[in-house]
């Protein structure tokens, strides 16, 4: 399977999968936007809305599928993010699934696979190191898990099961 498809399948997942939320961008494939988040996010929007986005200035980067969700309650907005990858899932690979997590502090975070994960990052995985700090629905910081999926079947399964 070519990854752009992957990605397609990983943002039609999202959308379905937050359709009961407040969705203020939709899930897209952000993988050939050519920008960094940051750059994309300043130029779609402008002054109070600015201001919704959390942890902006430090989002210079470029994660595959990238969707906002409002939470009225806290007047806020809250990145979704997902990384996907058709090859053997590295440490390099994870690595950058962790920075894009810590460094914009997603509600949640996905990592969509549909070929195996090295020894190494199941190792990482099962070390509880897939642990970031994410905005709950009040704009806390509140710790979280990236959701792991593994597309087999023809269909996203929990990735856990594979470690």
């Amino acid at each position: 399977m070519e990854e752009r498809e992957l990605r397609r399948l990983a943002v039609d997942y999202m959308n379905k999968g937050f359709s009961k939320y407040e969705i203020v961008i939709p899930f897209f494939d952000f993988h050939n936007v050519g920008m960094t988040l940051s750059s994309y996010l300043k130029k779609l929007y402008f002054g109070e809305d600015l201001r919704k986005l959390p942890y902006l200035e430090a989002l210079e980067i470029r994660p595959d599928v990238v969707g906002i969700i409002a939470f009225l309650e806290a007047n806020s907005w809250a990145y979704v993010l997902g990384e996907v990858k058709t090859k053997k899932v590295e440490m390099r690979d994870f690595r950058q699934l962790m920075h894009y997590m810590t460094t914009a502090h997603p509600y949640e975070g996905y990592l969509f696979f549909s070929e195996e994960i090295t020894k190494e990052v199941k190792q990482n995985i099962q070390a509880d190191n897939h642990k970031f700090l994410g905005l709950n629905k009040w704009g806390r910081l509140a710790t979280k898990r990236v959701n792991l999926l593994h597309f087999k079947k023809g269909r996203f399964c929990n990735g856990r099961m594979d470690l």
